[in-house]
């Protein structure tokens, strides 16, 4: 689970502990609500909120506990994290390639992989975070927000945006 330290210190997921820190008195509240129900809502709320459609969610997933004291993730879940740097062990041509075999792996579509990585539109990526934007863009330089500068995707990083 992306909660627990390991998972969450992935560099594909720096940043999320960000995330899971603000939902975890929901976490507390609400405890017949598994967490990756309660990140998945978070979710498709945020996308509605910006202006973008609702997102159908599927819950009743089981809460993964940590009963030993000891954060572990599963020994496929490590052997996905080498597949995501570079070089890619799969020897595919470009990052492309690369994603499409990985997701693809994973049982996911193009069009399902597309959908997933369309979130990265909305917001700004910070150095502190994902260890890979500039300080800022003309977009972001002057906020808003607690946290000025980042790096957005797309000019109108605020709203939801399908291009």
């Amino acid at each position: 689970s992306v909660r627990f330290g390991e998972e969450l210190d992935y560099p594909c997921n720096k940043g999320l502990s960000l995330a899971v820190s603000l939902l975890q008195p929901l976490a507390d509240t609400f405890t017949l609500v598994s967490s990756a129900d309660l990140f998945q809502i978070a979710g498709a709320l945020a996308v509605h909120e910006c202006g973008g459609p609702w997102v159908p969610i599927r819950v009743g997933r089981l809460q993964t506990e940590d009963t030993d004291g000891e954060e572990s993730v599963s020994e496929a879940a490590s052997e996905r994290r080498e597949c995501a740097k570079a070089p890619f062990p799969d020897a595919a041509p470009s990052a492309a390639a690369h994603l499409k075999a990985v997701f693809g792996g994973l049982g996911l579509s193009p069009s399902d992989s597309v959908a997933l990585m369309g979130a990265h539109t909305l917001g700004r990526a910070h150095a502190s975070r994902s260890g890979h934007a500039p300080a800022s863009t003309p977009y972001t330089k002057a906020g808003p927000g607690r946290t000025r500068g980042g790096a957005s995707w797309t000019k109108e990083w605020q709203g939801f945006d399908k291009s």
